[in-house]
């Protein structure tokens, strides 16, 4: 089991699937603040399964994380003080997987967001982007069940609150702690998906390829918004729950070869 341990001294759990020398690909998994490599099964798509076999197992060297602070089997402290310490974690862990070589990301629900920090802070790195149900601030739209009023700021709640009362409990963090963080990632951010505003959107020069979220915690108008904003984006609306599609696993992997090389 794999650790890379960063400067701060937290270790960071990551696991590696597939031939060395495949195009490299890195996961970012749902589940909020404890986005880990677990929370892929069970999920509409799961690339942490499928991805080593596509082509015979020889296509993809597929790199998976936990993220710090409790997820997974990746080191509870330091907590991280804001997007960027995720960012350069999961910078760090594609140092020691695939070196200088141009790596594929995809992600759901939190994953987007670290993605488009990736994407903003080393675009240099990166091929291409899979996009599954972003979280972000909007309004409601066509998502079903009860419809909220104005932002739906209260799903910060879902993706923040409960983790940072586990902090509290375990006496990992003070509650000021706690608050600061809240504030910089899911506050004081981009009122959009949290790591880049509706005109930094329009920056995004990879390919995208975005799955629409249809509730609360992951709007329908978020991944709308990317889709039209960013200029090479390519969106699907309906692809999980009532709506799953066959067809989604063999669109989400054509476009990866498309942008794979070797």
């Amino acid at each position: 089991m794999p650790h890379l341990r960063r400067p701060c001294g937290c270790r960071i759990h990551y696991s590696v699937r597939g031939p060395s020398d495949g195009t490299p690909v890195l996961l970012l998994a749902p589940g909020g603040m404890r986005s880990c490599i677990a929370n892929w099964m069970g999920q509409p798509y799961d690339p942490w399964s499928r991805l080593p076999g596509v082509g015979g197992g020889s296509k993809y060297k597929v790199v998976a994380m936990d993220q710090r602070a409790g997820a997974g089997d990746s080191d509870h402290l330091p907590l991280p003080t804001s997007w960027a310490t995720f960012r350069d974690d999961q910078l760090a862990v594609l140092d020691a997987t695939a070196g200088d070589r141009k790596c594929l990301l995809v992600g759901s629900c939190i994953g987007p967001s670290f993605i488009v920090n990736l994407l903003r802070a080393a675009p240099e790195r990166f091929s291409a982007a899979v996009l599954m149900q972003p979280i972000g601030l909007a309004r409601h739209t066509s998502e079903p069940g009860e419809p909220w009023s104005g932002l739906n700021t209260f799903a910060s709640k879902h993706w923040f609150g409960d983790w940072a009362s586990e902090q509290l409990r375990a006496g990992r963090a003070e509650r000021a702690t706690l608050s600061d963080l809240h504030e910089s990632m899911f506050v004081r951010s981009p009122p959009f998906i949290f790591t880049a505003s509706r005109e930094e959107a329009r920056e995004l020069a990879h390919p995208l390829l975005i799955l629409a979220g249809k509730d609360c915690f992951h709007p329908t108008e978020v991944s709308r918004d990317l889709a039209a904003l960013a200029p090479r984006a390519r969106y699907v609306e309906r692809w999980r729950d009532d709506d799953y599609s066959p067809h989604t696993p063999e669109t989400i992997e054509a476009f990866l070869a498309e942008h794979s090389y070797g």
